[in-house]
């Protein structure tokens, strides 16, 4: 087996439109929750949200602040904890919310990625991690803000942890509901997780069908990485 170190380095990013969503989803489903797209847009929002009396606006601040750290180079255990803190506070008012479930979820199995030096901790981080994130897309199927939390989290993690197929069934749900209505850069976004996905589950030609097809679509952050997935395959 590969060294921990480099199997388990993880990237993780939730990249949400700052604009209204759509309301094109079929009936029953529940939209993600809007993040800002930019670190300071997302910065003004954590610094809103958490002086704000506004649950709803609390939420918004905790999905902000989870993709503010899981982008950051710095990766500073206190504000992971920190945050794990609030989305507990946030769910003991309202244990059925499963986006924040996810979410919180999410924020554990990248705490996880960053302790490749000592197994035991990573193993337990992650088990916690899965175990939230499950629970969100049990308790809410058709929640887009869980499924697409997982989604992302679960396309990330190595090959052996055995996670891909979940990937590949959320970020198929998100995708087959957003088709082109929450713009092209955000679906590009899933595409590219979802090739991700799809690779780590063993089916290199879907793969990279998904990402040509992505690189081919606009000019933005997700059509790039997507050509560059392609030419190190």
């Amino acid at each position: 087996m590969p060294h921990l170190k480099t199997v388990f380095s993880i990237f993780f990013v939730i990249l949400v439109s700052a604009s209204p969503f759509s309301t094109a989803v079929e009936e029953g489903f529940i939209e993600p929750t809007a993040i800002a797209i930019t670190k300071e847009q997302r910065q003004q929002q954590v610094k809103t949200g958490w002086t704000s009396e506004v649950t709803i606006e609390k939420r918004v601040a905790a999905l902000a602040e989870l993709a503010l750290i899981t982008t950051d180079t710095i990766k500073d255990l206190e504000r992971i904890d920190r945050l794990l803190t609030r989305f507990e506070e946030l769910l003991s008012g309202n244990k059925n919310d499963p986006e924040l479930t996810a979410a919180m979820g999410s924020l554990y199995s990248y705490k996880a990625s960053l302790f490749t030096d000592n197994l035991a901790k990573l193993s337990i981080l992650s088990r916690k991690g899965t175990r939230y994130m499950d629970k969100a897309i049990k308790d809410g199927p058709r929640n887009l803000g869980a499924r697409l939390q997982r989604g992302v989290a679960c396309a990330n993690m190595p090959p052996f942890v055995k996670r891909a197929h979940f990937a590949v069934e959320d970020l198929t749900i998100v995708r087959d509901q957003i088709n082109e209505d929450y713009g092209v850069e955000f679906k590009n976004f899933v595409e590219y997780f979802l090739a991700l996905a799809t690779l780590r589950n063993g089916q290199e030609s879907a793969a990279r069908k998904l990402w040509k097809t992505a690189s081919l679509r606009g000019d933005n952050l997700w059509a790039t990485k997507s050509k560059e997935a392609l030419a190190k395959l």
